[in-house]
């Protein structure tokens, strides 16, 4: 006789199998796969043939053969889910005050939360949807040692050659332009826009995605790239590409859209409305940048220490010293002020919004916890009841995810609708630059709601299983007295509240404090406006310049005849924009400060009220136009520890070339 055993199929598949199946079907069923096991073993190994009828058994688990359960589950979990959904709308309206208090605090909570993570998800993102973003660097200089980071064409100021370090792979040169600037034509009908006059290589910098065109556009000199939007408001018929446009600044040429970029994204930190090839001209009168790609092995700080001395040979900048400044942290670190730049960040800003999005995330969750919790203790004799008549854990559990479900569902279309009903108003009443992207914010709404919906779920399931059947409802179950974990959470729930009212105040207080101090500058009836396009070069075209000069004549005569205008100036807005330039004392031994200039004309006082202690203010009569004068506030004069101003003359690093000693008035 043969010891061998007879090898079968698995047991447990098998246990499987005899559990769900209709008995019904369970003989035949049972049979066949005995057969479909021994068939597969004449072949194959017999670890192989119990995979095999493992999966096959598997295969078998359909909704058409699987058996009615009976005892606990005689309801099938679509009954059963029916009842409860009945079950859940009843309770709601019986205790509605709870139900809508709790509705209410989970969809204002997270409606307010995903409003400001939105804008903290936009500033935590800015430029990284450019590929290249941890490669791109600026490149700076500090012209002496006290003096700030500027960048500039270091490339050209102090004679360098990219090409000699391995370290970068290309350079970019840009030149911006701002709306006052430069304008394109059409049709004798000017559009103002920023435009940034650029190397061919722009592209191989930034992703901006192209609409039409390629990116060897910027390779024609007669070629220039506008944005969809500047696209529409210049061309609403369409036919965008190969139109014809004028482009007027320091520089005036005629040029064809080469392609159409689509619109700034506003996580982008740089900003512009049409690119203009830099090879277009031999000439262009703003200061531009340079910009470098590092490879992908870059080390900064041992790159930064072998250009820094370089260019020292120079008699303007002894104690010059070159450096590169990651694309990565301009936006949220600020090193410097330029118009390439169309906005910048702020950390703290940044992560105090951090703190209040996360503030008011935890307030709704315990809100919404804890009048769950009041409500559900509410309902104990209830959960006693049907503990005695034999409901088990699951049926409980059951019964509160289905409750829970509804909320669920309720509250993120209330609240996904709630978004994008107020998102255009928070953009625009805190002049924020968003774009709205509804799949991602409905995603984050949906997290968020899950997140605390099912926290709260987990808390009422261990306050669930917690209930003794009898004690609930012979009314002595001590759950009805608040426990003190909930004490802690509540006392904490409004403490935060508390915090966030009173930061809120203080914030208010303050800006109200900023608006209405007095600067000792005319704030009142002043209206800015810019309507002088840049002055062409002298040496370039004279008739021109003359052209120009009649137009601001005529412009200036005319308003101030209008009796409704009581003062008209032009320069710089004192709270808007101010130049940072090195100034010292001639003959001085100290360096260059970095102080706040501004170029005004003779009624500047006289518009903002600036009160004069000592000497006078510019003037037509004694003053000709670009002699080298200046005014100067009480700060400058302490700082500088000036006794008579007349005795006292200044010198400017400035990145003309010309060293010239100004006199103050």
């Amino acid at each position: 006789m043969s010891s061998e055993q007879p090898i079968g199929p698995p047991k447990w598949p098998l246990k499987f199998l005899k559990w769900f199946v209709n008995p019904i079907y369970l003989e035949e069923i049972e049979g066949d796969m005995e057969e479909v096991f021994e068939d597969y073993l004449q072949g194959h190994t017999p670890a192989q043939a119990k995979r095999r009828y493992t999966l096959e058994i598997l295969k078998l688990f359909r909704p058409n053969l699987i058996r009615r359960f009976s005892g606990t589950y005689q309801l099938n979990l679509y009954g059963m889910f029916k009842l409860l959904v009945k079950t859940s709308i009843r309770n709601f309206f019986k205790h509605r005050m709870v139900s809508i208090m709790s509705l209410l605090t989970l969809v204002f909570g997270v409606v307010s939360f995903q409003l400001i993570n939105t804008w903290v998800q936009n500033e935590t993102s800015m430029d990284a949807f450019h590929d290249n973003s941890e490669r791109i660097h600026v490149a700076v200089a500090r012209l002496n040692p006290n003096a700030e980071l500027t960048p500039l064409h270091v490339q050209r100021i102090f004679n360098i050659d990219y090409s000699q370090f391995p370290q970068v792979e290309k350079s970019l040169i840009l030149h911006t332009y701002t709306q006052d600037e430069i304008k394109l034509v059409k049709n004798e009908v000017a559009f103002s826009g920023k435009g940034l006059v650029t190397d061919s290589a722009f592209f191989s910098f930034f992703d901006f995605p192209l609409l039409q065109g390629d990116k060897l556009a910027l390779q024609d000199p007669s070629s220039i790239v506008i944005t969809k939007s500047f696209a529409q408001k210049i061309f609403p018929e369409g036919n965008v590409i190969g139109q014809m446009l004028e482009l007027r600044c320091d520089q005036n040429g005629t040029y064809q859209v080469g392609a159409i970029v689509d619109d700034i994204p506003s996580n982008s930190s740089i900003t512009f409305d049409f690119l203009v090839p830099r090879h277009s001209k031999t000439f262009w009168r703003r200061m531009p940048q340079n910009l470098l790609l590092a490879s992908d092995n870059f080390n900064r700080e041992a790159f930064n220490d072998q250009i820094a001395a370089l260019g020292r040979e120079i008699a303007r900048f002894p104690e010059s010293q070159i450096s590169t400044v990651p694309l990565a942290r301009v936006y949220s670190e600020r090193p410097f002020n330029i118009s390439l730049f169309g906005k910048y960040g702020d950390q703290k800003n940044l992560e105090t919004m951090k703190i209040v999005s996360i503030t008011i995330f935890i307030i709704t969750l315990i809100s919404f916890v804890n009048l769950q919790s009041t409500l559900q203790l509410t309902l104990i004799k209830k959960v006693g009841v049907k503990k005695v008549i034999g409901a088990n854990g699951f049926d409980l559990g059951f019964e509160i995810l289905v409750s829970r479900l509804m909320y669920f569902l309720v509250a993120a279309i209330v609240a996904y609708a709630s978004y994008q009903l107020l998102f255009p108003k928070f953009v625009s009443a805190l002049d924020l630059t968003l774009d709205a992207q509804p799949m991602n914010s409905l995603v984050d709404i949906l997290l968020a709601i899950g997140l605390i919906i099912l926290i709260s779920m987990l808390v009422l399931l261990i306050q669930t299983y917690r209930v003794k059947g009898m004690s609930a409802i012979s009314g002595q179950l001590n759950m009805l007295k608040i426990p003190r974990s909930k004490k802690v959470i509540t006392v904490l729930q409004y403490a935060m509240t508390v915090v966030l009212l009173v930061a809120t105040s203080v914030v208010f207080l303050q800006l109200r404090f900023m608006l209405n101090m007095e600067t000792g500058l005319n704030q009142t009836n002043i209206i800015k406006t810019d309507f002088f396009e840049i002055m062409p070069n002298r040496t370039q075209d004279s008739v021109e310049l003359h052209r120009m000069v009649e137009q601001y004549n005529y412009v200036m005569n005319e308003l101030k005849q209008d009796p409704n205008i009581l003062a008209v100036s032009q320069g710089s807005m004192p709270i808007d924009f101010a130049y940072q330039e090195g100034w010292k004392i001639v003959g001085s031994t100290d360096s260059y400060s970095d102080v706040s200039s501004m170029v005004v004309d003779p009624s500047y006082d006289e518009l903002f009220g600036l009160e004069l202690i000592e000497g006078r203010f510019f003037s037509d009569s004694l003053d000709n136009n670009g002699e080298p004068k200046l005014v100067i506030n009480e700060s400058a004069k302490r700082y500088w520890g000036i006794q008579d101003i007349s005795k006292v003359k200044f010198t400017s690093n400035t990145r003309s070339g010309q060293a010239l000693t100004y006199s103050i008035i």
